[in-house]
């Protein structure tokens, strides 16, 4: 039997990664299902794609899956805007160099650059407001626009989109919870078996910006 190779190895951990976001899809599905006057997320709505937020290494290697099948033209376009982007936030933090691993800043730089840069169009929005990977986008992508409750614990993460749910408190919508605590745990099982194929050690947070994760070479 032939060894796993390295790019075997990341595959392997790519699509076990995108089984677990489809499991979020269709939870977030079932919620605009049962809740459709309250969940208003649609087609051309891109509210959600404004302003810069972190993503960790094991989303920017999804995402870059996705964009490798972009027209090379396409790929060209995005690069140069994600490139103008990390320009303009470097005048901002010029600590935060390639590759651009935002673990090297403190919150308050965090927090500094999502604010100054929070009307920024993400660079993979198209001219027609649409996601040009939108199979392939990050976790925080497919959570955010609705309350997001544990099975378990309760409220997990209380903002949501302003349009949905209008009026609603969290804590009223248990129908809607999800098992949270299991997501996170599988969710970082599979980005420390990432970081151990790409860097020989396990590594447990790695965050960057979308607009780093195109970048050619920086990631990959």
């Amino acid at each position: 039997m032939k060894p796993i190779n390295r790019n075997q190895r990341i595959n392997s951990i790519l699509q076990k990664y995108g089984k677990l976001l489809s499991q979020v899809d269709r939870w977030f599905a079932a919620v605009q299902k049962r809740y459709p006057k309250d969940v208003v997320c649609k087609k051309g709505c891109y509210d959600c794609c404004l302003g810069l937020f972190d993503i960790s290494l094991l989303d920017a290697y999804y995402l870059q899956q996705g964009f490798s099948q972009l027209p090379k033209s396409m790929q060209k376009k995005v690069i140069n805007r994600a490139e103008k982007i990390l320009i303009e936030v470097q005048k901002v933090q010029p600590n935060l160099t390639s590759p651009y691993y935002l673990t090297e800043l403190s919150d308050a730089d965090i927090d500094c650059i999502c604010n100054t840069f929070a009307e920024t169009r993400c660079p993979l929005l198209s001219d027609r407001n649409q996601c040009l990977v939108y199979p392939y986008r990050p976790m925080t992508c497919r959570l955010h626009g609705i309350p997001l409750i544990d099975v378990k614990h309760g409220i997990y993460f209380d903002q949501w989109c302003e349009l949905n749910f209008v009026g609603r408190k969290a804590e009223s919508l248990t129908d809607i919870a999800y098992n949270f605590t299991e997501l996170d745990k599988r969710e970082l099982q599979l980005f420390v078996a990432l970081t151990e194929t790409v860097f020989a050690k396990p590594i447990y947070e790695i965050y960057l910006f979308i607009p780093a994760a195109l970048v050619p070479a920086n990631v990959l």
